[in-house]
C-alpha cells in the first residue's frame, strides 16, 4: 500500500514539473487536446484546462492584463530610492 502511494505522488509531481516546464504553445496545445478529446474529466480539471488553453501576455508573466485598472501611466514620474548599506567602521 505504501508503494501505491509512494508512486501516486512521484507520479503527480513528474506530471507537475512537466508542466511548469513545458514550453507555453505546447500546453496551450496540450490543454486544447485534452479539452476536445472524449475523455471524461472534471469540473474542476476542465476549467482548469480551459484557463492553460487562453494565450497569456506577450512577456510571459500573465500580470498585465490581470488587473487593467491598475497599470502605471508612463506620463507619471515614479520616485525610485536607493538605500545604501551601513557600512561598519
Amino acid at each position: 500500500m505504501q508503494t501505491v502511494a509512494v508512486a501516486c505522488i512521484v507520479s503527480v509531481a513528474l506530471l507537475y514539473v512537466l508542466w511548469s516546464l513545458m514550453p507555453a504553445r505546447w500546453r496551450r496545445a496540450l490543454a486544447a487536446g485534452l479539452l476536445a478529446s472524449g475523455w471524461p474529466l472534471g469540473a474542476h480539471l476542465r476549467r482548469w484546462l480551459s484557463r492553460q488553453n487562453q494565450s497569456s501576455a506577450g512577456c510571459g508573466c500573465s500580470g498585465c492584463d490581470r488587473a487593467p485598472g491598475q497599470k502605471a501611466r508612463a506620463s507619471q514620474p515614479q520616485v525610485v530610492q536607493i538605500v545604501r548599506p551601513h557600512k561598519p567602521r
